[in-house]
C-alpha cells in the first residue's frame, strides 16, 4: 500500500486540521522509509511505528509549521 499512500498523501493532508493524526497502515519493510520521509516532508511528526510480523503502521501528527 506504500505507493497508494504516497499518491493520496497530499489529499489526506489537505483534509487534516493542524494536530490531526494520520495512520498509514498496510506497509511492508520496503516502503516504510519512503512513506515516513514523505509524511515528514508534508509536515507530519512521527508519533509511533508499529510492526506486526512483516507489516507496519506509521502514526503521525500533522503540524503544518514543520513543513520543510
Amino acid at each position: 500500500l506504500g505507493p497508494t499512500i504516497l499518491t493520496l498523501l497530499p489529499e489526506m493532508t489537505a483534509r487534516l486540521l493542524p494536530g490531526g493524526e494520520l495512520l498509514a497502515s498496510g506497509l511492508v519493510t520496503a516502503s516504510v522509509g519512503e512513506v515516513r520521509h514523505a509524511m515528514e516532508a508534508a509536515g507530519f511528526q512521527q508519533i509511533e511505528t508499529v510492526q506486526e510480523n512483516a507489516w507496519f503502521l506509521l502514526r503521525g501528527r500533522y503540524l503544518p509549521a514543520a513543513v520543510k
